[in-house]
């Protein structure tokens, strides 16, 4: 076990660990404590959003022994960004890291979309093997270890997918996060990309047109359509009705 054991506390409010573990006098807790709107009067839990932070913790090469995410997954309002959340933890974490999460029951036990077979078959996609589920009637709770994620499998956790019927169910799911989409468009010049990106920024359909070689004659072409559907319908209008260039 190194020493002394690094450990990041998301969601802490206050301050919940100290620097020594009960019953294993040799181990020493080096704690850092992080969350949104810390309660702690003492100043020990900094006040930082845990994605802002996992960012910063990863270009400066900051890694901990252990990730500790209790009762805090099931406020993160996206269920994308729950998947992203863990993903974060695992860059974060030294080569033999380890996750500890804690859910309410509820989340797994009464959810149409997630179980613990679920859960768990999302954790190992991102490179975290459950090695312990410690459940009690109204927690669920993991402690993972680190190991190499299967990205192939995460594909398969970015649609929700039933997993049981009945009313007085809850909607908690886990999902992983999409690549964002690239706005360029293939072999058009650097100016033309430059160009349909800042449209695209603006929301608007426009409409461009291209001058032939033959003096009098213009070829018109639609660029893909952004805005509103009055914006858009107002933009054929406009084409419809403008003269040759």
């Amino acid at each position: 076990i190194p020493q002394p054991v690094s450990l990041l506390d998301v969601g802490a409010i206050v301050q919940r660990f100290s620097s020594t573990v009960p019953g294993a006098d040799d181990v020493t807790l080096h704690v850092k404590s992080i969350d949104l709107n810390p309660q702690d009067s003492s100043g020990q839990v900094e006040k930082v959003d845990f994605f802002d932070f996992a960012v910063q913790a990863a270009e400066q090469g900051l890694t901990f022994n252990v990730v500790v995410l209790s009762l805090v997954l099931n406020f993160v309002p996206l269920a994308s960004n729950r998947g992203k959340m863990l993903s974060l933890a695992h860059d974060i974490s030294s080569p033999s890291g380890m996750l500890f999460i804690v859910l309410p029951r509820a989340c797994l036990s009464n959810s149409r979309y997630c179980d613990e077979v679920l859960i768990t078959n999302i954790l190992l996609s991102i490179g975290w093997a459950v090695d312990k589920k410690a459940p009690t009637s109204k927690l669920a709770r993991f402690v993972c270890r680190k190991v190499e994620p299967i990205q192939e499998k995460q594909d398969e956790f970015m649609t929700r997918k039933s997993v049981r019927g009945g009313s007085g169910r809850n909607n908690f799911l886990i999902l992983m996060p999409r690549a964002a989409k690239s706005t360029s468009y293939p072999g058009r010049t650097k100016a033309h990309q430059e160009a349909q990106g800042k449209l695209l920024n603006a929301g608007v359909c426009k409409y461009q047109t291209d001058r032939l070689h033959k003096k009098g004659t213009a070829r018109t072409t639609e660029t893909p359509p952004h805005g509103s559907s009055n914006q858009r319908r107002r933009a054929r209008r406009r084409a419809k009705t403008r003269a040759p260039i």
